[in-house]
């Protein structure tokens, strides 16, 4: 209901087992960028798998802005960024990198450390820490 994914768009994918082997391959050599990474990251954690780099652009968000909504719909439209069928795999990501290439010299300009760092706030608990993360707690 989410996503507007239906279940016959589900026939003909790939079997986790193969996908999760891509993921690894991948993740080995480049610094994952996903918004709510620990959401997305707790999907793939326990399957033979250590993310060694990632960004959480919603954490970005809130080390860069933390009295502001770190969604990423509320993230667009503060930086006028363009988000068409939220929570369609391919609109988020292209979002998502706008927000990075948005907030990262920011923060780097403030001396903000983000890399493998989570929030953990009032409004949105973290329910998954992935492993290796720098926890950062915020009011």
């Amino acid at each position: 209901e989410l996503t507007g994914i239906t279940e016959s768009e589900l026939h003909g994918g790939t079997y986790s087992f193969f996908a999760v082997g891509a993921l690894v391959k991948f993740f080995a050599e480049t610094t994952v960028v996903a918004h709510n990474a620990p959401f997305d990251l707790s999907f793939v954690t326990g399957r033979a798998m250590f993310l060694e780099k990632f960004v959480c652009t919603r954490s970005l968000a809130k080390l860069v802005a933390p009295t502001e909504s770190a969604s990423l719909k509320d993230v667009c439209a503060r930086y006028g960024i363009e988000l068409s069928g939220h929570h369609r795999a391919m609109n988020d990501v292209s979002a998502t990198i706008e927000v990075f290439r948005k907030l990262k010299p920011i923060a780097d300009y403030r001396g903000i450390d983000y890399r493998n760092v989570v929030v953990n706030a009032p409004d949105r608990p973290l329910k998954y820490v992935p492993y290796g993360a720098k926890i950062v707690e915020v009011a």
